[in-house]
């Protein structure tokens, strides 16, 4: 089988899954817990040194602007408005509607391998909840690192000389960590989700296929919506859910194309 017959299979494959309306499952339990998902991040980051306005700047990069603006104005008005009460709901109930994503995610990869779920339901409710507390815990360090780590270039420049150029490599590797660390995340989940034992060598490529095509892809989209669509002439005052909810389903989309290429692979080696 050549490289063009090999593609359109794996097409073939995804289309016969319907990984779409997976998708779609995944992207309501996205959107139902993104809010209270980044409320329980931002409640966290409020422990430490790092200002909320700091993480939200960072996590705008990847998001288109007007989608931003709605994420940011909310996560302000709740922080600034809420009690500490209604912010442990918001957190309960993060840490529910993240679990129902992951939840949706282990299907998604289970109708991938062609396998059905045959693990306690309670345990699989526990690894849900604590692999979105894990999510948590990798996206304050990450974006802790790039916060901090271009502070940490900036000084060293301030202190010598001569190293003008270091700037670059320095947001190269600091972006190329933050990369590698979404990338664990995947290799984490894909490995552990599916109902079936798999090596980490086995999930490896559809891991890279994720965290490459999600970067590219968050950012396309919203170079694209930044300077071409108007959604808001379309959806008035919704545009900016919209977009919001189009972000989501891409992110949804990757993961489990990632997924299904990782099942694809490894059913052609079995065969081999």
């Amino acid at each position: 089988m050549n490289f063009i017959s090999k593609i359109v299979a794996l097409i073939k494959k995804i289309l016969d899954d319907q990984i779409s309306k997976v998708a779609a499952v995944l992207s309501y339990f996205s959107l139902l817990s993104f809010f209270p998902f980044m409320i329980f991040l931002l409640t966290l980051v409020s422990y430490s040194k790092i200002s909320v306005e700091s993480i939200l700047q960072e996590f705008g990069k990847y998001l288109p602007e007007s989608a931003y603006e709605l994420v940011q104005s909310v996560i302000i008005d709740t922080f600034q408005n809420s009690n500490q009460n209604l912010l442990s709901f918001g957190i309960l109930f993060a840490l529910y509607a993240g679990s129902g994503g992951i939840r949706a995610i282990m299907d998604g990869l289970n109708t991938a391998y062609n396998v059905k779920e045959n693990r306690n339901i309670i345990y699989i409710f526990f690894i849900s909840i604590i692999y979105t507390i894990a999510l948590a815990v990798i996206i304050i360090f990450s974006f802790t690192l790039i916060i901090f780590g271009e502070v940490i270039g900036n000084t060293v420049i301030n202190w010598f000389d001569g190293l003008g150029n270091f700037k670059y490599f320095w947001d190269f590797y600091r972006m190329a960590f933050t990369l590698f660390l979404i990338f664990s995340v995947f290799v984490g989940m894909y490995c552990t989700f599916p109902a079936r034992k798999l090596k980490i060598i086995k999930v490896i490529p559809g891991a890279l296929f994720t965290t490459l095509g999600w970067f590219i892809s968050s950012l396309g989209f919203s170079f694209y919506v930044n300077n071409f669509a108007n959604y808001s002439k379309v959806y008035g005052s919704l545009g900016a859910v919209i977009i919001l909810m189009t972000w989501i389903y891409i992110t949804s989309m990757m993961i489990l194309i990632g997924g299904e290429l990782n099942a694809f692979l490894n059913e052609k080696i079995e065969k081999a």
